[in-house]
C-alpha cells in the first residue's frame, strides 16, 4: 500500500498545515529495518513523499539482536533519502523500540533468565546508539504493559527502570562529542562533554558481534586514552560508585554489554 500511503500524506500534510502552520508532521514508522521495508520505504521515497512538507521520516528499528546492529540501517535509509532528493536536514526519528523479556518480536536471544538484565543494557545502548547516529528522538515501547517491554511490572520497576533513571542522572547537562576508537571495533566509548563546567564523562560497554546475541560478548579490557591523573569516577549501570586508576595517558576498563559512566573533572 505504498502508493495509498503516499497519497493519503500529499493530501493530509498540506491542510494540517494549513489548520495548523505550527504543527509538527512525522511519516513513515515501518515496523522493522529489512529487506521489505527497504523496498516499501524506497518506493515512498520515489513517489515523493519527503518533498510533501513532513518535518521528519520515522522508522521502528526492530529486526535486529542489539542496538549497535541498526546503525548500518540507519545509514542505509539515509542514504536512499538522499538518492531521492529528500530535504538535507530532514531528521531521521527512532519512534519505537522496545525489547522484551520473553520471545516477542525484538528478541534479543541469550538465556532468559537473563532478560532482565539484558533488556537494562539495551534501553541504555538505544539511547546512545541514536546519539551516536543522528537520530533525533528515541521511543521506548514500553511504560507498562503485558507484552514485556515493558519498565513497570505491577507498579514494580525493572532494572531496566534503574538504569534509565541512572542514565538520565550521569548525562544531565552533557551533550555527545564523539566516539573514541579503541582496539575493539564492537566496543563503544563516547565521549560527553559539559560546556558549562568543562566536565568530562565518557560511556564504554561492548556488543556482540554483528546479530548475535547478548550473551557472547567476550569478558575484556579496553585501554582508553584520557587526559587525566588519578583516580576517575566510575558509575556503574545502576549506580554503584567506585575508582579506576589514569596514568600514562591512559584507563583500563573492564568492559561488558553493561554501559559504565566515567568522570573526568575540570583540571584534572
Amino acid at each position: 500500500f505504498a502508493d495509498e500511503y503516499v497519497a493519503l500524506v500529499k493530501a493530509t500534510v498540506p491542510a494540517m498545515k494549513k489548520a495548523q502552520p505550527g504543527c509538527f508532521v512525522m511519516a513513515g514508522a515501518v515496523s522493522g529495518l529489512w529487506s521489505a521495508s527497504f523496498a516499501w520505504q524506497q518506493w515512498c521515497f520515489q513517489k515523493g513523499v519527503l518533498q510533501t512538507g513532513i518535518d521528519a521520516w520515522s522508522v521502528h528499528p526492530y529486526s535486529s539482536k542489539c542496538p549497535e546492529d541498526v546503525m548500518d540501517s540507519y545509514a542505509k535509509v539515509r542514504a536512499m533519502m538522499a538518492a531521492a532528493g529528500g530535504p538535507k536536514d530532514l531528521p531521521l526519528l527512532n519512534s519505537e523500540r522496545g525489547y522484551p523479556l520473553g520471545k516477542a518480536e525484538g528478541f534479543a536471544g541469550g538465556n532468559l533468565a537473563q532478560s532482565k538484565e539484558y533488556q537494562a543494557w539495551h534501553v541504555v545502548r538505544q539511547y546512545l546508539v541514536d546519539q551516536l547516529s543522528d537520530i533525533r528522538l528515541t521511543n521506548w515501547y514500553e511504560w507498562s504493559g503485558k507484552e514485556g517491554f515493558s519498565l513497570y511490572q505491577a507498579g514494580t520497576p525493572l532494572p531496566a527502570f534503574t538504569a534509565c533513571q541512572v542514565m538520565l542522572a550521569q548525562l544531565n547537562g552533557y551533550h555527545l562529542e564523539r566516539r573514541i576508537a579503541v582496539q575493539r571495533g564492537r566496543d563503544f566509548v563516547l565521549r560527553y562533554v559539559n560546556d558549562k563546567t568543562g566536565g568530562v564523562k565518557l560511556v564504554a560497554w561492548a556488543a556482540p558481534a554483528p546479530e548475535d546475541s547478548p550473551d557472547h560478548i567476550p569478558a575484556h579490557a579496553a585501554d582508553i586514552s584520557v587526559d587525566a591523573k588519578g583516580p576517575l569516577a566510575v558509575c556503574s549501570l545502576y549506580g554503584d560508585k567506585s575508582t579506576l586508576p589514569a596514568s600514562g595517558g591512559k584507563v583500563t576498563v573492564a568492559l561488558t554489554g553493561a554501559p559504565q559512566y566515567l568522570t573526568i573533572q575540570p583540571g584534572r
